[in-house]
């Protein structure tokens, strides 16, 4: 093993350590780390005791090595769920109709209007029952949006078929009107009489769940720096038994192991912590396992929030995430444009490993860096790259690149090592960046939506330099309500309206600022997918 004043060697990491933290992280035990599961628990407990073993410090108060917190984690069934049609007579729940998850909680009674497959409906709806069919144009949440938007009291939608009628958690999102799946059998004789009535009532209940960061800090050699720290995360949490994230042909509940998703980023982080507990630098390192980042990157956000060490004294944040696969000495840093500092220090920390890197200078991306460059914390993310295995049962210990993964964390040791002596902390550098969206959106507002957020609308935890919406005058705290013609509940509704516009559009934003309704223009610009 090389001292650390040469710099951190692809030796000093022992491959068969890291296989041993992935295979127990990524073992069927764990059922796949989903937030708020036994799984999810028990990787928390394994995580904190190996810091405790090497030595680091809890900063949790009484909760030690964790920072709980909670989130919304899909809906329940209640009692009162029932359904009459005039001609018809009541109907039994689980037989014949059931709650959707996306129905809020109410009665309704109204006409019967039939509206076919189309979201647009041509059909007078207000103050009406709308019954739709759960094939054709677009999906439930879309169907629902349009019911509501144009004056149902509620919306029935004929199931395609039996598993369609089965009651599912969801994801804890109303679309703000009650909503009843119901068998097409029976549906297709209402149809017989047209302008029924129809009365009905639904109660489907938000639950929470609780799930914790994994912090442990280990303070630095240097009287006047070891107040400054510099975070190494990753996130812990997988997708647990499949859901709405998982990319699997069957969507039949299954393992998701998540090795390199990101049980490779996990190991990552507890072997630089038993590596720099005995190589201790200037700086205090702060070393993070998050969890929630699959829900949005909860974990990461709710620590910005409530730092248990001041996000002033916070120099850097270098993530990794999925760091399991790499080959052809291929590896990906994004981040390289929030500080000025982050290009010299790449060139001279990969003398050694001497990976062929591509760099992304955004800090912005589907990981708990963005937490932490949108609260201007210079940020480093390290990355193998996508592969046919992600977010399916099949990402497994047993395709981890494990020599190549004890190369990334000698680079990314070498890294920290550097931040962490330097005299002088890295600059932060606000970068503008409109891109917002996967290559799957056609447009980009440049808004950075607060995912943990319940209440009704998108709060936003900030927006992007130089995008649409700041140039609308869209800002940090804002929360949309309406996006052109939609009026928006949540982040999927959000989502569905971005959807439907083209880049070079023109669109009305109503936002509540504090008490007020601002209404501002965005010009949307084309994402680029990168």
């Amino acid at each position: 093993v090389l001292a650390l004043g040469a710099g951190a060697s692809a030796q000093t990491f022992n491959p068969e350590r890291v296989k041993a933290h992935v295979t127990y992280l990524a073992s069927d035990a764990l059922a796949g780390r989903g937030s708020g599961t036994r799984g999810n628990e028990q990787a928390a407990k394994y995580i904190a005791e190996h810091f405790r073993k090497v030595g680091l410090k809890p900063v949790g108060g009484n909760k030690g090595y964790f920072q709980p917190f909670t989130f919304p984690a899909g809906v329940v069934k209640g009692k009162n769920n029932r359904l009459s049609v005039e001609g018809f007579g009541r109907y039994a729940a689980g037989q014949v109709f059931e709650p959707s998850p996306l129905s809020t909680s109410g009665s309704a009674s109204g006409e019967l209007v039939f509206v076919g497959e189309g979201l647009e409906y041509s059909a007078d709806v207000k103050g009406k029952v709308a019954l739709a069919v759960a094939t054709g144009e677009g999906g439930v949440r879309k169907k629902a949006i349009v019911a509501r938007d144009k004056g149902a009291v509620a919306l029935l939608v004929i199931a395609a078929d039996d598993a369609a009628l089965r009651f599912t958690e969801g994801d804890g999102t109303d679309a703000g009107l009650p909503i009843l799946m119901v068998r097409k059998s029976v549906a297709d004789a209402w149809q017989a009489r047209p302008g029924a009535k129809v009365t009905l009532s639904t109660e489907v209940s938000k639950r929470s769940k609780t799930s914790a960061n994994i912090l442990g800090l280990l303070e630095g050699t240097d009287p006047a720096l070891k107040d400054e720290v510099v975070v190494i995360g990753a996130h812990m949490d997988h997708l647990g038994m499949g859901g709405p994230h998982s990319l699997a042909e069957s969507k039949a509940p299954a393992i998701h192991h998540g090795a390199d998703d990101n049980a490779s980023g996990t190991a990552g982080v507890l072997e630089l912590a038993a590596y720099f507990a005995q190589h201790r630098p200037k700086r205090s390192i702060l070393f993070m396992c998050f969890s929630g980042e699959e829900l949005g990157l909860l974990g990461s956000a709710h620590y910005v929030k409530n730092p248990l060490v001041p996000l002033s004294k916070t120099v850097a944040m270098l993530n990794m995430d999925m760091i399991g696969r790499q080959e052809a000495d291929k590896l990906i840093v994004s981040g390289s444009g929030t500080s000025p500092a982050w290009n010299p220090l790449l060139d001279a920390v990969n003398t050694e490993p001497k990976f062929a890197m591509a760099r992304s200078e955004s800090g912005f991306g589907a990981s708990d860096q963005q937490s932490f460059y949108t609260a201007k914390v210079p940020v480093l993310f390290f990355f193998t790259g996508l592969h046919a295995d992600y977010h399916k049962p099949s990402d497994t210990a047993d395709k981890i690149n494990y020599p190549g993964e004890a190369r990334v964390l000698s680079l990314v040791a070498r890294a920290a090592q550097r931040i962490a002596d330097e005299p002088s902390r890295p600059a932060y550098t606000e970068m503008t960046v409109t891109q917002e969206q996967p290559a799957r959106f056609r447009v980009s507002l440049g808004s950075i939506p607060e995912y943990g957020y319940e209440g009704e609308g998108v709060l936003l935890s900030g927006v992007r330099p130089g995008s649409p919406a700041e140039k609308a005058g869209i800002q940090k705290g804002d929360i949309i309500v309406k996006f052109g013609n939609r009026t928006i509940k949540n982040v999927q509704e959000y989502t569905l309206a971005l959807g439907e516009h083209k880049p070079g559009e023109t669109v009305a934003i109503v936002v509540k600022r504090g008490e007020q309704l601002v209404t501002l223009n965005a010009t949307l610009a084309a994402s680029t997918g990168q």
